[in-house]
């Protein structure tokens, strides 16, 4: 059976993750068996498992540990953690849903309840990962959600990483998703077309992905907001 996949073709480069054989036959066989409706959780993530550690090396000072230990609750798939003085220090948090299986919703109300149950820090900042088959989302997290400033749209602390409110040199990619509700309140995304989501897809926009994920490594954890950052 030939996969519904099979028609939308990467942009041609020698320069991201697609062009590592690893990675390109993890992204090939997911798709394959998601045309086949045999996609699952593992195949989604056996392919962020092989795009993470093109990133975050050992020789960056980065340790990748899958299905994280924590007091109470769903463990994250993965958690990045920095080493800083001497400590591995959890950094990244990353979801990961099978293609056609629960929502990017879902998945973005986990993974913004993980960090609090993992760190014990009032002042926690994060970058989180949400990865829906062929869709990967990128959100900054940060703990101290009752001291943002009242015009960020927010859900939990999780803040879309593409929203036009960050006024930094950070990559830039078309689409953010918009939360209808500020806060810990019920939310539902606003739309689900590709100019209104905040993801991107690992197939077709390598550069996008590959661009943020660099960021992500370099930076390691985001900046506490303040208004001065914002104007």
């Amino acid at each position: 059976m030939a996969s519904k996949y099979a028609s939308i073709q990467p942009r041609p480069t020698k320069s991201t993750y697609l062009a590592n054989e690893v990675v390109k036959t993890s992204l090939d066989l997911m798709l394959e068996r998601a045309g086949a409706n045999r996609t699952s959780e593992f195949d989604v993530g056996r392919l962020v498992s092989n795009l993470l550690r093109l990133y975050f090396t050992l020789e960056k000072g980065w340790s990748i540990v899958p299905e994280f230990q924590v007091p109470e609750g769903k463990k994250p798939d993965f958690v990045l953690e920095k080493l800083s003085n001497g400590k591995l220090v959890p950094k990244i948090f990353v979801e990961v849903k099978r293609m056609g299986g629960e929502s990017t919703h879902v998945a973005t109300e986990q993974v913004t309840k993980t960090p609090a149950m993992t760190v014990d820090n009032s002042n926690l900042t994060a970058y989180a990962i949400v990865v829906t088959g062929r869709t990967i989302d990128f959100y900054e997290y940060h703990n101290y959600r009752d001291m943002l400033p009242d015009n960020i749209p927010q859900h939990s602390g999780a803040i879309p990483f593409n929203s036009p409110i960050f006024k930094d040199n950070r990559p830039k990619y078309p689409g953010y998703l918009q939360f209808s509700a500020k806060g810990d309140e019920d939310w539902q995304p606003q739309g689900r077309q590709r100019d209104e989501w905040v993801g991107c897809d690992l197939n077709s926009q390598p550069e996008e992905v590959q661009a943020v994920l660099m960021w992500m490594a370099e930076k390691g954890a985001p900046e506490q907001i303040s208004q001065e950052m914002l104007d």
